[in-house]
């Protein structure tokens, strides 16, 4: 497994239409083979700066299988408009893990235990990436 790290810079005063592009954009992006999961973060401190964080079975995948498709032309309409610049992407593999993948579950301390149960299912379920 990889994971695909773009930065995108995003002209002013177009995140909401940035990040409604990426809704439809998304769909694109997990349809295509050796996609394992992916999550857009914001940045705080340049809210016009995002990063699209991709796990891949292999480069490939990525390089290959999405870039060099048809599907990809088709991402690249939807979100291309918002870009300042072309984005930049970098491929890493995992040396340690220090167990951020257990972070950010959605379930408060208080949630009923069904409730905490499904989502700890669900979270496992994106995260099964053997």
């Amino acid at each position: 497994m990889i994971l695909e790290l773009a930065t995108f810079h995003i002209r002013p005063g177009q995140q909401g239409g940035f990040e409604g592009a990426f809704e439809q954009a998304q769909s694109i992006l997990s349809s295509m083979p050796g996609y394992m999961g992916h999550q857009l973060q914001q940045c705080i401190e340049a809210d016009s700066r995002y990063r699209l964080l991709v796990h891949w079975q292999s480069v490939e995948a990525h390089t290959i299988g999405f870039r060099q498709s048809t599907r990809f032309a088709e991402w690249r309409a939807l979100l291309g408009e918002h870009f300042a610049m072309p984005p930049a992407a970098e491929h890493y593999r995992l040396i340690a893990d220090g167990g951020a993948t257990r972070l950010n579950t959605g379930v408060s301390a208080r949630a009923p235990a069904s409730r905490a149960k499904r989502a700890r299912k669900a979270k496992l379920g994106r995260l099964a990436y053997d």
